[in-house]
C-alpha cells in the first residue's frame, strides 16, 4: 500500500512531504529528522539561531548548521556509498571558521573542541 504524508518538524521550522509504503516513509523521516531536526540548536550557547552552512574546498563540500551568534558549528559527514548525510556526534559544536572571500578554496584550520 503506498501512502503519502505532510510532515513538518517540531520546531515549524521545516516541511516535507514523504510518499511509500508505512516502512520507507518510516525511513525517510528518520532520515529527514536525524539532520534537519537534531543539533538545531547551539552546543556553545544553546542559541536556535542557527542556519545551514554549506562550503567547498579543494573539489569536497562540507555540510555543517552555525550559530549566528557565537559562530561555532555543527558537522555532517557523508555516506561513501550514496552521499547521505549522517551528523558527525562525536565531534560535536566546534568554533567555525569562515572562508575567506580572496582565497575561498584554502585549507582551512580544522575547528577547536568545547
Amino acid at each position: 500500500m503506498s501512502l503519502e504524508i505532510h510532515y513538518k518538524s517540531p520546531n515549524g521550522r521545516y516541511q516535507a512531504k514523504f510518499s511509500g509504503d508505512h516502512k520507507e516513509i518510516f525511513e525517510q523521516q528518520a532520515a529527514f529528522e536525524e539532520i534537519f531536526c537534531n543539533n538545531t540548536s547551539c552546543g556553545k550557547c544553546d542559541s536556535e539561531d542557527t542556519r545551514l552552512n554549506v562550503r567547498e574546498v579543494d573539489g569536497n563540500k562540507y555540510y555543517q548548521r552555525v550559530c549566528n551568534k557565537c559562530q561555532y558549528s555543527f558537522s555532517f559527514g557523508q555516506k561513501k556509498k550514496g552521499g547521505a548525510l549522517f551528523p558527525k556526534t562525536a565531534m560535536g559544536w566546534t568554533k567555525y571558521t569562515a572562508p575567506k572571500e580572496e582565497d575561498d578554496d584554502s585549507p582551512k584550520p580544522k575547528g577547536v573542541k568545547k
